[in-house]
């Protein structure tokens, strides 16, 4: 009879002790809140741009000028980028056509190239051979003691890989093709009397 009784007491503090345990385990898992790591969007093109202070001009162009629209996020794109020095070196009548969103707008078509990613290196391989914009410019590439020039502009500086960009500083503002297409008459018509040059 003792042994019945203390063979009953031991499984009732087993099943109590399994009890509580179980108990336990519930209320911790209720107190438990899954946490979520914040999600925070990779900077812009032109948000990565702005660290390098050489081209700020460049990045307010690009702001006006629109140049997220450009960028689709899924291809590959090389980019130039004049510098402070190249823009403030342009005629008075270049700077005043700056202020125009569409003026802005072509110059920033023909600055970008689309579908190829270039590094310095390989722009250095690549003495003679022509790069086509977004505008449809044609620009040549001439390499000459490991100087490399765009047109008539010399690329300077190290290359500055933005996502699926790269961005290459030059010393010359590159002309869009309309623009670089007005007589100078025409041109300086359009800019006394404030008409916005056409874009694509």
């Amino acid at each position: 009879m003792l042994r019945l009784f203390v063979s009953l007491t031991i499984a009732a503090l087993l099943a109590s002790t399994f009890a509580f345990a179980g108990d336990t385990q519930v209320s911790t898992t209720a107190k438990t809140v899954p946490t979520t790591e914040k999600m925070t969007a990779p900077p812009t093109f032109l948000e990565s741009a702005h660290r390098n202070p050489e081209v700020g001009t460049f990045v307010k162009q690009g702001e006006i000028g629109g140049i997220q629209n450009l960028l689709d996020p899924t291809k590959i794109y090389t980019v130039f980028a004049p510098t402070n020095n190249a823009y403030e070196a342009c005629p008075a009548s270049e700077k005043e056509l700056m202020k125009s969103p569409q003026h802005a707008s072509a110059s920033m078509r023909s600055l970008v190239v689309p579908d190829k990613k270039l590094s310095t290196a390989d722009l250095l391989k690549m003495d003679g051979q022509t790069l086509k914009t977004i505008d449809g410019q044609m620009l040549t590439v001439h390499v000459k003691d490991n100087k490399i020039m765009i047109g008539d502009a010399t690329v300077k500086g190290n290359d500055m890989p933005i996502s699926n960009t790269i961005l290459h500083e030059i010393d010359k503002v590159i002309m869009p093709v309309q623009h670089a297409n007005l007589g100078m008459k025409e041109h300086n018509s359009k800019v006394m009397n404030g008409t916005p040059l056409k874009t694509k």
